[in-house]
């Protein structure tokens, strides 16, 4: 909904164009000048600067929920909070699925960067699935969002031209096994941070992550090196997602320093078993050295990736970026294991609905919304 003209106002001018010049800049002049009046007057009762009084609520694009025949068309029910945003599932209408509705305070914007909690969902899928699947939610601005009013009908800050049209559906149940990693992402910024990166590295350079970490008799996806027609293009890729994966384990475990002070050894060491519960000098299997070697090499790889002086890096391989990616994986999993709470603690802090999560059965799931029967039993 953006500001109303005044329709007639614009045919009256129009009619002076070629009868009465003088008249029809005199008029034309009048109207630019009511026009700036109305838009100033629509944008004082409709600010933009998301969130506001007036506009502080928005549908999250890219995700919707499955009823499972337990919600029912008109339902608005809390599910958690993530800091300043509170979520709700917003059944609009029947044999549909539920959206999430977020609620957003102004206090967001007391802090340098809003780590919108929008943000903190898309990595918590992308990573409950090991990387397999991508995610990508935002919002979608409402002026004084109303539940009980039509979907269609609400004031939205975007054309609907521009809101994203692709989604994943998934169940409400879904939330129970990713409380946890959803706290821990709102909660440490360290772990936010690595695991924004190593979300980069793989849309940079895709391959299943599941298969590297496996033995090869089991891996179900090859990667095999990249063909001799696709290499060139691939390579800054490649290099992009060893930067960026080395960003991630820098997040977790800082840099590794000089190499030749037993000094300075231990205190790697020492901030590596602070931060994972993975010894440094077990064996990464991968490349047949250990996890602290392997470490060293990595900052040394992210060096000639970043810095490659608009020369091609013939060197660069599929084999050398999977392994910085698998390495940065491990030490991401390894961080999450020794620093997460349990899913009951983090469903505390977040605030969670359990009671409606339980509702929802785990093996079934379907669209179609609960009926409230209201004829007499005896029908």
């Amino acid at each position: 909904m953006k500001p109303k003209y005044d329709k007639e106002r614009i045919k009256e001018i129009a009619s002076y164009i070629d009868n009465d010049e003088e008249k029809f800049s005199e008029l034309f002049l009048t109207f630019l000048k009511d026009q700036e009046e109305i838009r100033n007057k629509y944008y004082q009762e409709n600010p933009i600067n998301a969130p506001n009084l007036v506009l502080n609520h928005a549908i999250v694009e890219g995700i919707a929920f499955n009823n499972d025949e337990v919600l029912s068309k008109g339902d608005f029910i809390h599910l958690l909070d993530i800091g300043h945003e509170k979520f709700y599932t917003w059944t609009y209408a029947d044999d549909t699925e539920s959206l999430l509705i977020v609620e957003v305070s102004p206090e967001v914007k007391e802090n340098d960067l809003w780590k919108t909690a929008t943000s903190i969902l898309e990595i918590a899928f992308t990573i409950s699935s090991q990387l397999e699947h991508s995610h990508r939610f935002g919002y979608d601005w409402i002026y004084r969002f109303n539940n009980q009013k039509d979907k269609e009908k609400q004031h939205y800050l975007k054309d609907r031209f521009y809101s994203m049209n692709s989604m994943c559906i998934q169940s409400i149940n879904d939330f129970k096994g990713i409380l946890n990693l959803i706290e821990l992402l709102f909660s440490d910024d360290k772990y936010y941070v690595a695991t924004q990166n190593i979300i980069a590295a793989k849309e940079n350079h895709e391959f299943c992550q599941i298969c590297a970490l496996t033995p090869q008799h089991y891996r179900k996806h090859l990667d095999n090196e990249p063909e001799i027609w696709e290499r060139a293009a691939m390579i800054p890729k490649m290099e992009a997602a060893i930067v960026q994966a080395t960003r991630s384990v820098e997040a977790i475990l800082g840099k590794p320093g000089d190499r030749n002070t037993p000094a300075k050894i231990k205190k790697v060491k020492d901030r590596w078993r602070s931060n994972i519960n993975l010894e440094p000098d077990e064996q990464f299997k991968m490349v047949g050295k250990s996890y602290l070697d392997y470490y060293y090499d990595l900052f040394a790889l992210r060096g000639t990736s970043a810095h490659s002086f608009g020369k091609l890096s013939f060197n660069m391989s599929r084999s050398l970026t999977i392994e910085a990616q698998s390495f940065a994986w491990i030490v991401i999993v390894e961080y999450f294991k020794k620093n997460c709470v349990t899913n009951e603690k983090a469903s505390q802090l977040l605030n969670v609905n359990t009671e409606l999560i339980n509702r929802i059965p785990e093996n079934y799931s379907t669209n179609k919304t609960k009926r409230h029967n209201t004829l007499p039993n005896n029908v």
